[in-house]
């Protein structure tokens, strides 16, 4: 049976945006959070809709799963679920190069932006399809959206992959930072991907 879609809403405050200085009303929404939920808490949520589940159970085999992406993490891997990536870091600043445990040799020249991952908010997929009407939530490095010159929210455009043709231009997002974009709903003409009438876009 197809899930429907439900439909929520959120309170938010505006908060004064800061990068466009001679713009004197422009805002970013900032969400009125609720309380924060822990595992046990989702677990027993879960247990309530679907009562073939113990609240118990659902908890140990999450914290079951938890531990082993951190052991995978911890072994280099990068791990992808429904709603996170988890990928391996080191923090802080290491002066030079010479003497360092475990340093493969290799010094990366850091000039350029990277988009590390595209995801469809509304399908959850990263294979590269866009739904029209849908969100676009990109991560990344060096890839905030400014103009040419530097000041204010530049646009980004989006390329079918089969024709290279301009697909959209999309000029409002959500989030503009220097790791991640989201994109607002996405005006595609449906299956201009070469796709049917129902089926996503390819960028």
């Amino acid at each position: 049976m197809e899930e429907k879609v439900k439909n929520y809403s959120w309170t938010y405050d505006l908060e004064e945006y800061t990068m466009t200085k001679d713009v004197a009303e422009d805002y970013t929404a900032k969400v009125q959070s609720r309380p924060t939920l822990d595992l046990k808490d989702i677990s027993r949520l879960v247990a309530e809709e679907r009562t073939e589940y113990r609240a118990d159970t659902l908890e140990n085999t999450h914290t079951l799963v938890e531990k082993k992406i951190i052991q995978m993490i911890c072994q280099g891997y990068s791990v992808q679920t429904g709603t996170a990536l988890y990928t391996p870091g080191i923090t802080g600043l290491l002066m030079g190069s010479k003497g360092l445990a475990t340093f493969s040799g290799n010094v990366r020249s850091m000039g350029g932006a990277r988009i590390a991952l595209v995801k469809d908010v509304m399908t959850g997929k990263t294979d590269g399809t866009i739904t029209p009407g849908g969100m676009l939530d990109v991560t990344g490095t060096k890839i905030r959206c400014l103009n040419a010159d530097g000041t204010g929210v530049g646009s980004l455009t989006l390329v079918n992959a089969s024709t290279q043709a301009v697909a959209a231009t999309i000029t409002v997002l959500g989030i503009n930072d220097p790791s991640r974009l989201i994109e607002y709903p996405i005006a595609l003409k449906v299956g201009g991907g070469g796709g049917d009438s129902e089926s996503p876009d390819e960028i």
